[in-house]
Order: structure tokens, then sequence, then C-alpha cells
């Protein structure tokens, strides 16, 4: 069976989100002045990567997403930290860049949703937003600044040395000339060419390829950051942390303790879970070969035999189980002219392997048509160990009810 697409809805309304993230990009390619820009802007920039903005400026609505597990991952390591300096040390091995990702797309969420109005704190959406904000400027901001200064320190002293040099005394004059011509012309076609020129000539300024590869080099080994998994020193305090980085820290401690204090849910939203799709060809043997499921345990049976009556949209339908293995529940559904063979697992996460989703597999034979068709869909994902699997059950089965088959 191919892998599950997860679609990730965009928050953000297309054309207001194109305006913004290319504002963001425009101030991250270092197009705008500082001076001109937001704050909402820059804390975009400083927290997102070249290629992340790109991806939000090119698909404003819809992003496509492998599998991700990331959220899931995220979610449980929540839940199964007792205290905040606990979840930073399972954060060790995780990569800084996924947590970017979740950082932007909830912040992208709220910032729609509130528009510029305070966003609600109750809201578990905003504290989210808020905690992943603080969290990442923690890990991101003390790795960067250290690393920018020691780059601008050595790009000053190459600036200093150029300009020392009569090559760029010469560049100078040659500048002065050129601006002044250009103020001085009153006919608007010679004044265009002249800008022209005086463009042209700006970017031949000694030494700013320099500049260009100093920060191409910064660009390299930040994104080399994001994407190695985070030791203990990437995420725990030190003694050289600035003020800033002990805010970011104060106050992810506070938001992460906000979340747990209102049991606050982070289960993934319906549109990061998979919707109904198709199988094709495959046999259903073939597909239920080739996605075995493993044990159900008492509860999952019992939730499952509250589901009987109104399953696939039909009255009242009777679960076999599996009673050698408990590994499978099966059921016949006769409406609409079809026969549909409805079989429910409990599979192991290939990526993970520490979760699990539920999966539901159909076949449904219209003999009328001689048609013969198959659909598989997936729960999110959860721990085995964990008592909400009961919960994520018997949504994922009323999920599969709404699509009336």
């Amino acid at each position: 069976m191919e892998k599950n697409q997860y679609l990730l809805y965009m928050p953000a309304k297309s054309e207001k989100q194109k305006r913004f993230m290319r504002a963001v990009l425009n101030f991250k390619n270092k197009k705008t002045s500082p001076k001109n820009i937001s704050k909402k802007v820059k804390d975009a920039a400083k927290s997102m990567t070249k290629d992340q903005i790109e991806d939000f400026v090119n698909n404003p609505v819809v992003k496509n997403l492998k599998e991700s597990n990331e959220f899931v991952k995220f979610k449980s390591i929540v839940q199964n930290s007792q205290s905040f300096e606990s979840f930073i040390k399972n954060l060790v091995g995780n990569k800084l860049s996924n947590l970017l990702d979740m950082a932007s797309y909830a912040r992208l969420y709220v910032s729609n949703k509130y528009g510029l109005n305070n966003p609600n704190e109750d809201d578990s959406k905003v504290i989210l937003s808020r905690f992943l904000d603080h969290l990442v400027d923690f890990i991101n901001i003390r790795k960067q600044s250290p690393l920018r200064k020691q780059l601008d320190d050595k790009t000053d002293e190459i600036e200093s040395n150029i300009k020392n040099t009569p090559e760029y005394k010469d560049w100078q004059d040659k500048g002065k000339t050129l601006r002044q011509s250009y103020f001085s012309e009153k006919d608007p076609d010679k004044k265009r060419s002249l800008r022209k020129d005086l463009m042209t000539f700006m970017k031949k300024r000694p030494g700013l390829e320099i500049n260009r590869n100093n920060d191409k080099e910064f660009d390299k080994i930040i994104k080399d950051f994001h994407n190695t998994p985070l030791s203990i020193v990437d995420v725990t305090p030190s003694q050289n942390d600035s003020e800033e980085d002990k805010k970011n820290y104060k106050n992810a401690k506070k938001y992460y303790n906000m979340l747990r204090d209102n049991n606050i849910s982070l289960q993934e939203s319906e549109e990061n879970i998979s919707a109904l799709q198709q199988i094709k060809d495959k046999s259903f043997e073939e597909v239920l070969e080739q996605n075995k499921g493993i044990k159900f345990d008492e509860k999952e049976l019992l939730a499952l035999q509250s589901k009987q009556e109104g399953f696939a949209g039909v009255n009242s339908v009777k679960f076999v189980v599996n009673k050698n293995k408990l590994d499978e529940v099966s059921t016949e559904v006769f409406s609409n002219d079809t026969t549909k063979r409805c079989v429910i697992r409990k599979l192991i996460d290939n990526d993970t392997k520490s979760l699990n989703n539920y999966a539901l597999f159909v076949q449904s034979i219209d003999q009328n048509k001689n048609l013969k068709n198959i659909y598989f869909i997936l729960s999110s994902l959860f721990s085995d160990k964990d008592d909400s699997k009961i919960k994520t059950l018997t949504d994922f089965i009323d999920r599969f009810n709404s699509y009336a088959l």
C-alpha cells in the first residue's frame, strides 16, 4: 500500500498571506530596510528558513507532507514528560527544523483567526503557538546570535581593511561622480539611464562578494544545525545565556505548564488526518496481507462493540472478532446495492515503531455493475500505552461513518 499523504491546510487567506510572506521573503533577502519592517515580519523571518518562506509564498493554501509524524512525536513527548525540564531533555535527538515548521503553521493559524486583535490565551491553539515560538527561539536564537556576531566582526574587519585600499577609494570617487550626475540630470530618459548605471556600479563595490559569501556561510551553518539531531547542550540553559535567551526559556516553560495544567489535547486536526483513499492494482487479500494487525485489548474491543449501531450508515451490524489472535475485527454491510466487507486493524507505524494507528479496509462489490473497489482510511497516530487511544478509535469510526459509502 502506498504511503498515506497528509494534507496540511495553510490557515491564512491566500492573497493576504502572499503579501505578508513576500514581505518576509524580501526582508530575509535583505531587499528591505529593518526600519520599514514590522515586528511580525521580523519574527517570521527570524524563525523560518528561506526555503520555508518560499514554500509559503508559492503554496499559500495547501502544502502536502509525506506521512509526517513529527507533530505526533512532539505531542507524545509533551504528554510523557512530567516537567518542562524533562520535556527539554526528551527533545534530544529531534530536529529543530520540525519544530520550526510546527511553530510557523501554528503562528499563521493564530494570525488568520485573530488578525490584528489580541489572541485569546484560553484558546489551546494560541497557547501551543506561543509555546512553540518561545521554545524554538530559545534553541535557535542563542545558536545564531554568537555565530552572527562572529561573522559580523569578521566582515567589519575585512570592510575596514578594504576601505583603506586604492581600489575602494577609486570606486568611491567614481560613485560620487555618478550620483552627482544622476541628481543634477533633468531629462527623464537620461535620468533613468543614469539610475540604471548607478545601480549596476553599486553592485561592483569592493568586498561585496566577501559579504555575500559570509552570508551564504552563515545560512549553511544554520541550515545544517536545523537538520541535525539536537544535543543536550542545544536544549539546556547555560551560564553564557543572554537575557533574551533566559526570557525565552522562562516563557517556554510558562506556556508548557499551561498546556499541562489545562490538559489541552495536542491531537492533530482533521486536516492532518488521512481521508478515505482508494487502492488500485491490488486484491483485498494482498492489502490485508501487507498490513497485518496487532492484538486489540479489552477496552478497544468494548469500544468497537459500542459502535456496531449506525456503522457505515446501517442501523446495526455485528462485528466479528478474530478469536485466535484478537488482531482483527470485521463485518459485512449491505447497502446502496453493494456488499461491503470491512476489516479494522491496529497497525504499528513503520517510521516510529513506537506509535500505532487504526486502519479500516473496505472492499465494496456492486454485483449489478460488476464493480469491485478497495478503500482504506487511517486514524491519527497514538501510543498504545495511552488511554486516550479509545477516543482516537471511536472518533476514527465516526469519521469513517461520515463518508456514507
